[in-house]
């Protein structure tokens, strides 16, 4: 669910329960590009949010959050803590573009790069010992190896879109492949070894 409120996304969580979803996670992405609201309050809004969606469902829900925080371990360390079952880093922000001369606005690429993980790596490795709940990779992930980086890091699991987009869904056999021969080869015999 894409959400920017606390508003009606709690209905859709329940609307969503009762047509047979396993899962819901929360797509939260707020900018905060609005001068007159201060990090606190948008960090309330997140847990309005998570708080809302919780009275309305049973089912498991993750958030999907952006990078763009002050206090970003703080913060996400709180989230893990607010009854969620999983914290997805990162929410992939629309990129923005505009050609100067025909003064045009235009967006970027919409899929992520394979370079575009670090980010992600970092907080995954910052957050994992302390988190109350799942961490999960996302952004970036491309390739096996990042995949295992991931993993290696403190990710319980890990998020690929943009690579099947741009290689096709059997990319995922490929992706799995590779990753149980680097165990085999490293002597991992289940992730929980990482």
């Amino acid at each position: 669910i894409n959400c920017i409120s606390s508003g009606e996304w709690a209905s859709y969580a329940h609307k969503l329960q009762q047509a047979g979803a396993d899962g819901i996670e929360l797509n939260i992405m707020m900018l905060g590009s609005n001068p007159s609201l201060t990090s606190q309050q948008i960090e309330d809004l997140h847990f309005s949010i998570v708080k809302n969606v919780l009275k309305h469902t049973s089912l498991p829900v993750s958030i999907k959050i952006s990078p763009y925080f002050s206090a970003g371990a703080s913060f996400y360390q709180k989230l893990s803590e607010s009854g969620i079952n999983g914290l997805v880093f990162f929410n992939r922000m629309s990129e923005f573009d505009f050609d100067i001369n025909t003064r045009q606005f235009s967006n970027g690429s919409v899929y992520s790069s394979p370079q575009s993980y670090s980010n992600t790596l970092r907080w995954i490795c910052m957050l994992s010992a302390g988190s109350s709940c799942p961490l999960i990779a996302s952004t970036g992930v491309h390739d096996s190896q990042t995949m295992i980086k991931m993993l290696m890091a403190g990710a319980q699991a890990v998020q690929v879109t943009s690579a099947l987009y741009t290689s096709g869904v059997s990319h995922i056999k490929t992706l799995l492949t590779e990753l149980e021969q680097w165990m085999q080869t490293n002597g991992y015999s289940s992730l929980a070894d990482f």
